[in-house]
């Protein structure tokens, strides 16, 4: 999956999330809390950091933004949401312990993948030793270099534009 295909389902993914969870047929209040489909505990803010990251996918899927940025910050926002939920009480604002834990740790794992793969990849053909043996590696570019051809099309032995050889001076000869 490219960084722009990941900002795009991500960012309509949490896009649909935050705006379906402010539909009030959709919450179910139990324990206490609202929850979503009676499974993600919701309140307001925690749509609003939904629809904010849904938005910013969508800026992100494109072009206005970097997709690769977006994936990693995504995965930092999703992963600091799993480990405060795994710590209750520390965000009261943001009901994120229950079925929010997993939720947010897999959206935090998917994007950091795809953010960090990018950086992988770049960092990979410096470790290894065989980089250089790659055929783009260490030699100059052909076009740049000049080359002895024994009979050119045009100031080689043949050419007819030329009168010693007998052919005209005229180009079209």
């Amino acid at each position: 999956m490219t960084a722009p295909a990941f900002a795009l389902a991500c960012g309509l993914f949490y896009l649909g999330l935050g705006a379906l969870a402010l539909l009030p047929s959709l919450v179910i209040v139990r324990d206490a809390l609202p929850h979503f489909i009676g499974l993600f505990a919701v309140s307001g803010s925690l749509d609003a950091l939904h629809i904010a990251i849904g938005v910013w996918g969508l800026a992100a899927w494109s072009g206005a933004l970097s997709a690769v940025t977006y994936a990693r910050w995504t995965a930092v926002i999703l992963g600091l949401c799993a480990l405060a939920g795994l710590t209750p009480g520390v965000y009261s604002a943001l009901p994120l312990a229950g079925h929010n834990i997993w939720l947010h740790g897999l959206g935090a794992l998917l994007a950091a993948y795809v953010g960090f793969r990018s950086l992988a990849r770049t960092l990979a053909p410096l470790a290894t030793p065989t980089a250089a043996a790659e055929r783009r590696h260490g030699r100059p570019d052909r076009r740049e270099t000049t080359a002895i051809v024994a009979v050119d099309r045009r100031r080689g032995a043949f050419d007819r534009r030329e009168s010693r050889y007998g052919g005209n001076t005229l180009a079209a000869g």
